[in-house]
């Protein structure tokens, strides 16, 4: 876990304090190892079959399928393990990784956010609490696929979001009343200098 959050905080490159990292479930590994599994078994025999045609062509031949195969996992792997959903102390960074040339973050306030909630489609996403997190601001909607609990989560940004206004409320109300109380001692200063004067 540890090191996805500093190669997160590598390629995102933040500066906010972290306070908690959204991944995508792990049953969604699975089928991308069934494939993968699969595309061996099928290697194996495709050589045992060319090879006894073909022997010099077989080797070089499956060695290159092979590859190829152990590329896709990788790239398909690093698409599923580093998307991320990073909650700092003052916003939500989507980020979202597409093989090897495309990623996309997407930075929202917490003053933006309109509502973050789950939304579950199937039977599999109950049996392995896996849904979908929607994060909703004005005219967008970023959907984070395949959330381990994910009702847990949206509770805790909207807990964060909630903590995240309230202080803003409280320092901007005590911000206001601290500036009435330099208007009134400046007040206080100009009316005594005045005084001070017409003595």
């Amino acid at each position: 876990m540890d090191i996805k959050k500093k190669l997160l905080k590598q390629i995102v490159d933040i500066d906010w304090e972290i306070v908690y990292i959204i991944w995508h479930h792990p049953i969604i590994y699975v089928p991308l190892m069934i494939i993968s599994w699969v595309g061996i078994i099928i290697l194996f025999f495709l050589y045992k079959f060319l090879v006894n045609f073909f022997p010099s062509f077989a080797s070089y031949f499956c060695w290159i399928l092979g590859v190829f195969l152990y590329l896709y996992f990788l790239l398909n792997f690093l698409d599923i393990y580093l998307d991320a959903i990073i909650v700092t102390d003052s916003s939500i960074i989507v980020y979202k990784w597409y093989w090897l040339l495309k990623a996309t973050t997407d930075v929202l306030d917490f003053d933006a956010v309109e509502s973050v909630y789950a939304d579950q489609s199937g039977l599999i996403d109950i049996l392995f609490d896996k849904w979908d997190l929607y994060l909703r601001r004005a005219g967008h909607e970023n959907v984070f696929e395949d959330v381990p609990s994910p009702n847990k989560v949206a509770s805790k940004i909207n807990d964060l979001i909630r903590q995240f206004t309230n202080n803003k409320w409280t320092e901007e109300e005590s911000s206001e009343e601290d500036s009435k109380e330099k208007k009134v001692k400046m007040l206080a200063e100009i009316l005594t200098e005045i005084i001070e004067e017409i003595k």
